[in-house]
């Protein structure tokens, strides 16, 4: 009777294991996002598109990359709560050459390339953003606009824009991500030389 009870639990242990690895053994992978599955920590180069995939269970897991555009905006004087696909840093400030702060508010909107979705998390991680493209446009803007005056900037917004988006253009055919667009919000300027810009507007 024993050995009776002892084979009907075996076999039932032996179908609820089969049962979790079938189950495990299948992942869904959902429309913008990408699958990398990691075999033993290491990433494979063949990305999962959407849909229902395979796996081997215990040795193999996905990391899920999402895939669709992304949006990053520089505005205010402080980080704002981030949403879904949109992220809230604060405006970029740049010091001329008399040490005059000048804000810019900007918005970069880019696309993770699926296809590369394994370099992304294998060299910068899930928190590329931060690593590596927050730092890239802050630079860029700091230093293309760090070459004009706070006094005539304002009349010089389009080249400045365009001289922006250029350079990041330049920067992003290097990285696994896809730059959409880039666009020049506002430019802060000092109180100082919004004063001077009033008064010769009033003169005139």
């Amino acid at each position: 009777m024993q050995k009776l009870k002892f084979g009907i639990m075996s076999v039932l242990v032996v179908g609820l294991l089969g049962i979790y690895l079938v189950g495990a053994s299948f992942y869904t992978i959902e429309t913008g996002t990408v699958g990398v599955l990691s075999t033993f920590g290491e990433y494979s180069e063949e990305e999962a598109t959407p849909g229902l995939h395979w796996k081997i269970p215990v040795v193999q897991t996905v990391k899920v990359v999402d895939v669709k555009m992304q949006t990053v905006n520089y505005f205010g004087r402080q980080d704002a709560p981030d949403e879904v696909g949109v992220i809230n840093k604060p405006q970029i400030t740049v010091l001329d050459d008399k040490n005059l702060q000048i804000g810019t508010d900007l918005t970069v909107q880019y696309t993770p390339l699926p296809d590369r979705a394994d370099e992304i998390l294998a060299v910068y991680g899930p928190n590329y953003f931060d690593k590596k493209l927050n730092a890239i446009i802050r630079n860029i803007v700091r230093d293309v606009a760090g070459k004009y005056q706070a006094e005539t900037i304002a009349s010089e917004r389009e080249r400045l824009g365009d001289e922006i988006s250029m350079r990041l253009n330049q920067a992003f055919t290097e990285l696994p991500f896809k730059l959409n667009e880039v666009a020049l919000r506002n430019l802060v300027l000092p109180r100082i030389v919004t004063e001077k810009i009033e008064q010769v507007q009033q003169a005139k």
